[in-house]
């Protein structure tokens, strides 16, 4: 006997050209999710940042400059990215017993991170995700 109760399976991939026809005609929907734009990344700053705020004393952070120099990172390495920013101030104000409250969170605290951080999205694959969209009428 069958419920009225729907179930909704969410799936997510990189690389949607490398699934099996099968797997991918039993999904109703395929929506593709862009990168985010130069002004999404500056959003993303701003609202992490923000939260960051609530612990830790925020100095001048030029998010412009944050979302261009963070072309082709999705919202999760912007995520990783910020969290590794407050790791470091964690780990500085320990080791350096510094005051919490005198220690100022700035781009240049951000920027050395971006630095060691690699884009995870593929500039080489975006012709692809375009090229799959219109095979299988992907939803934007």
């Amino acid at each position: 006997e069958y419920s009225d109760a729907r179930v909704f399976v969410i799936g997510a991939t990189n690389k949607p050209w490398a699934l099996d026809i099968g797997f991918i005609r039993r999904f109703e929907k395929r929506i593709h999710v862009p990168a985010p734009t130069r002004e999404v990344r500056k959003k993303l700053f701003e609202y992490y940042v923000s939260k960051l705020s609530k612990t830790y004393k925020i100095g001048k952070i030029d998010y412009d400059l944050l979302a261009e120099l963070t072309e082709n990172y999705s919202s999760a390495d912007i995520v990783a990215i910020v969290k590794e920013v407050q790791s470091n101030i964690v780990e500085e104000i320990a080791e350096k017993k510094v005051n919490p409250q005198e220690r100022l969170i700035s781009t240049d605290d951000f920027i050395e991170v971006i630095k060691r951080h690699r884009p995870s999205i593929d500039p080489s694959h975006l012709e692809a995700y375009k090229e799959w969209s219109k095979q299988y009428g992907t939803l934007d």
